[in-house]
């Protein structure tokens, strides 16, 4: 049995049952028969089944974002917004159904008999996502809204510290679908593996950390795989900008729910002729940032457990050993509740933790650049590739920068952190592959065939 608490007060706020091996196999069993079925749905069926999914969801919209803020630690206005981005991301499923019409190719047929060559999608079947604990829902629905639209089925697994809300909508929502459909499993780590490598799984969807998601996909190099895996993702502030309101966008993005993003800013590059300055705006940004109780809406809450907040402890430790100084915080605020200080630091190089891994913490580090140029040698001097942010108002830094950087999106104006669920999310490098965004995630959950007449 899996105890799931509330990440600031700790108390029990709920329990899960791991499953058997037996369990697990039945749901990949009826899963299989689902699909035998489902593969040949038409597209009003398919509305009608994600339509369900839409409903559950606002009609539980408070329930489900204040369990969201307990179960994950996360701020109440930002639970808030992930539900109304899950209603989104539902409805983008059946806004995105001409992805898998039959499509003209333009092919060159002299000399042969034939005169017409068109493709059309089709689903793969049986798929396994496995979703991360900050946006427990909807991250979820990025795999299963787009399971679903394409016409496959789906065995789901949440993370062990956010089972709640997944369960409670799927609850709800498999009251109404089809035996098989969409499932749910809670199991060890050791059962997911063999989840992956069964044979009639065709296709898994992770997100998560790095080590995990290339494990997955070494164990399973012939099936498809997506992986988003997050990142250190940076920004760069060009000179002849607004700095003052650039520093409190680039807080916010450092230090919102703990930087428990995969996009958030934990890599700061900023021209030298306003650094300084920069540098002032920023801290006083960040000395107005709160933290403590996500319900009562802090934007800096609880990290997810005692083990990252000692890694909060031992990085900053790393790098000031190592010659870099703290401009403010550094330190816990709050033990007993996993808090840590929003922390800038300065004089940072890529032999420290906090500059060259992941942090997924209220950790960002301040580097001046000579000129935009050395911010893009910097900015790929990574093994990840996500997002970047670039403050600018000119079209040729813009245009180098898209040109150049080596990451899945360059947000332009913005931090990093800017997702809507539209987009084609995703990176390169040690950031993964394939992408998130329903119609994108659509085209990888099925297979293309072509037709010659």
């Amino acid at each position: 049995m899996n105890k799931v608490f509330d990440k600031y007060s700790k108390e029990i706020i709920g329990t899960i049952d791991l499953e058997s091996w037996e369990s697990i196999m039945y749901k990949i069993e009826t899963a299989c028969e689902r699909f035998n079925i489902y593969r040949h749905s038409i597209y009003s069926e398919r509305a009608k089944f994600i339509q369900i999914i839409v409903d559950a969801l606002i009609e539980n919209k408070d329930h489900l974002s204040t369990m969201i803020a307990k179960e994950a630690g996360k701020p109440l206005f930002y639970a808030i917004n992930e539900l109304e981005r899950c209603i989104r991301t539902a409805q983008l499923g059946v806004a995105n159904f001409e992805i898998l019409e039959v499509q003209n190719v333009n092919i060159d047929f002299s000399g042969t008999p034939h005169s017409k060559g068109t493709t059309k999608r089709f689903p793969i079947g049986v798929i396994f996502g496995i979703a991360p604990f900050n946006f427990p829902l909807n991250l979820a629905l990025h795999k299963i809204i787009p399971a679903l639209a394409s016409g496959n089925c789906i065995i789901i697994k949440p993370s062990p510290y956010t089972p709640l809300s997944l369960t409670f909508l799927m609850n709800k929502i498999n009251e109404k679908l089809p035996k098989g459909l969409v499932q749910m499993v809670n199991c060890s780590n050791e059962l997911a593996e063999k989840i992956v490598l069964h044979e009639t799984i065709k296709m898994i969807s992770f997100t998560g950390s790095a080590a995990v998601g290339w494990h997955i996909k070494s164990l399973v190099p012939k099936k498809k795989v997506t992986l988003e895996l997050g990142g250190n993702a940076a920004v760069f502030v060009d000179d002849k900008t607004d700095f003052t309101s650039i520093a409190e966008k680039v807080a916010t993005g450092c230090f919102l729910y703990a930087g428990q993003i995969c996009i958030s800013t934990q890599r700061i590059y900023v021209h030298e002729n306003i650094y300084e300055n920069f540098k002032i705006a920023l801290i006083e940004s960040t000395s107005k940032i709160t933290s403590g109780n996500p319900l009562e809406n802090n934007v800096n809450s609880p990290l997810i457990d005692s083990i990252h907040l000692e890694r909060m402890e031992n990085w900053v430790e790393e790098a000031t050993k190592k010659g870099a100084t703290i401009l403010i915080g550094g330190k816990v605020l709050d033990k007993e509740r996993n808090v840590f200080a929003p922390t800038l630091l300065v004089n940072v190089n890529s032999s420290m933790k906090v500059y060259s891994e992941e942090v997924f913490g209220p950790i960002a580090t301040l580097t001046k650049v000579k000129d935009y140029s050395t911010a893009i040698s910097q900015i790929n001097d990574s093994k990840y590739g996500l997002q970047v942010g670039i403050f600018t108002n000119d079209e040729k830094v813009i245009s180098d920068c898209f040109e150049k950087i080596e990451v899945g999106g360059v947000i332009i104006n913005n931090i990093p952190g800017f997702r809507k669920d539209e987009m084609p999310y995703g990176g390169i490098k040690e950031s993964g592959f394939g992408r998130e965004g329903i119609a994108y995630a659509m085209e990888d959950m099925t297979e293309l065939k072509l037709l010659v007449r």
